[in-house]
């Protein structure tokens, strides 16, 4: 699919909607997209996960697995991607479908698709919320992964997770009462005002959304990379010896406060404060000793990860944690363009791992596209 076929594609039907309006425009055949697009990427993801590593991976020991098993792989809901190109790191979009271009002509995706150039775009996670439109955030994804399997990979954030409780879809944050910013919201009133959204549909979203693997090793010839949505596990005396298996940092685990092992994984935040406050929560700060600890453990040099809402874009961290948001604003003529951010505080950035070059990870602006 060339640059223009993809965008028309979108455009036929999504061009000039957002969450408001869509409420009120007889949306069939949008729908019927939507449902199209999920079952195929509901596919690719299920063959991902039939794309086991059982025979090699034995200990946690990501290092070890480098040049071991060359290629893209799906195991315990996690990408072990050991393939020689360049990897782009996309932090949060928040329902920020605007964003969604320009991020794609920064990295030049649809010229190296048709130049056959090697690369891999990992999103974070955060896809929906907060943002003014949900559904076409979603369907551009859906899209991109559905065209270029082996070149899109979304993870979990803690913003995209929901379940169907007594009828209704819940969200996984805490509740939010009738704000239809927040996609579970946005979905429920759909579904029950909106008489082209149905039973199928609700399902499908999400299934897909709780198919998404939770976290991206990229076994680079410079380094290895962990990619993650929020941050690591929760230290036990600043150690992580109760860890010994990479299916529980996915699976129904619990640590020992009780609290699911994936959960912290996808809520926790790093820290620069000097004293050290009690780790309670599944949203709790880390410290630098205790991430370096955990990078020992699994034996790898860096972690990627969103989250944190931060004015710059990009934060560094004790050089061995980054965070990025890719949501924000975008200038023209001294004014923001960009209607569908809800954070038009931040200066949306992206992560680039030139092959060549190696590391240091390069920081690109998102700008407005020529």
């Amino acid at each position: 699919m060339t640059k223009s076929s993809f965008w028309q594609t979108i455009n036929q039907y999504w061009e000039n909607i957002n969450n408001d309006s869509l409420l009120e425009l007889e949306s069939k055949a949008r729908f019927e997209f939507n449902k199209t697009l999920l079952k195929d990427v509901l596919k690719i993801h299920q063959s991902e996960k039939e794309n086991a590593l059982e025979g090699i991976i034995k200990d946690i020991d990501t290092r070890a697995l480098t040049g071991r098993i060359n290629g893209s792989y799906s195991y315990k809901d996690l990408y072990f991607l050991d393939e020689s190109c360049d990897y782009y790191f996309i932090g949060d979009i928040h329902s920020d479908a605007f964003i969604l271009e320009h991020l794609l002509d920064t990295i030049g995706f649809f010229e190296k698709i048709e130049n056959n150039h090697p690369f891999k775009v990992i999103f974070l996670g955060d896809y929906v919320d907060r943002g003014k439109n949900h559904l076409k955030t979603l369907n551009i994804l859906l899209l991109l992964k559905k065209y270029f399997p082996e070149n899109i990979y979304l993870l979990m954030g803690n913003h995209d997770i929901g379940k169907i409780d007594n009828g209704e879809v819940t969200l996984y944050l805490k509740k939010v009462e009738d704000d239809m910013d927040y996609f579970y919201i946005y979905l429920n009133h759909l579904h029950k005002h909106h008489k082209d959204f149905d039973d199928e549909l609700l399902e499908l979203y999400l299934e897909f959304m709780n198919t998404l693997n939770v976290a991206a090793f990229v076994l680079s010839e410079h380094g290895v990379i962990k990619a993650v949505h929020g941050g690591i596990p929760r230290p036990e005396n600043d150690l992580y010896h109760y860890i010994s298996d990479y299916a529980q940092l996915t699976d129904d685990t619990v640590d020992y406060e009780y609290y699911r092992i994936r959960d912290c994984i996808l809520w926790s935040d790093p820290s620069i404060q000097d004293k050290k406050e009690t780790i309670k929560g599944k949203r709790f700060k880390f410290y630098e000793d205790q991430l370096i600890n955990y990078l020992k453990h699994l034996n790898i040099d860096l972690i990627i990860r969103g989250h944190q809402a931060v004015e710059m874009g990009h934060l560094p961290l004790f050089d061995k944690i980054h965070t990025i948001f890719s949501s924000g604003y975008i200038m023209e003529n001294d004014n923001n363009i960009n209607v569908d951010t809800a954070y038009d505080f931040i200066s949306p950035k992206l992560l680039y791992l030139d092959n060549k070059k190696g590391l240091p990870l390069e920081v690109l602006d998102i700008k407005l596209s020529n």
